[in-house]
């Protein structure tokens, strides 16, 4: 229960901001992009959520164990292809989905219904 509350901390304390303002530029934003730079705010929701994903494979490796983490990496891959997706990369996009998959094998309880 502690790993499990550690890293629910971690995740407070190093990437909820980077994936709240990746969210924040989707809504806000991306609605506004001019007509020759379309992607432009889809881009860099795009940076941040590769930041959150970078600082979730550098996480301590005690925080490492178990499904929350593997679910979280899911998670962030799942929203990464997306955002490819939607900004035309489909071979990116189709990578991302891949990873999400694999990881998906990992949790158990990720897809039980």
């Amino acid at each position: 229960m502690s790993d499990q509350l550690s890293l629910q901390q971690w995740v407070i304390n190093n990437i909820s901001h980077d994936y709240i303002e990746s969210q924040r530029i989707v809504v806000e934003e991306s609605p506004n992009d001019p007509e020759t730079e379309p992607y432009k705010s889809l881009y860099a929701s795009r940076e941040h959520l590769s930041a959150v994903l970078a600082r979730l494979n550098g996480c301590p490796s005690q925080l490492k164990q178990g499904e929350d983490y593997t679910s979280l990496c899911a998670f962030v891959q799942y929203r990464l292809g997306l955002n490819y997706i939607n900004t035309d990369e489909l071979f990116s996009g189709q990578e991302s989905f891949e990873n999400v998959i694999e990881l998906s094998k990992c949790v158990d309880s990720l897809f039980k219904i």
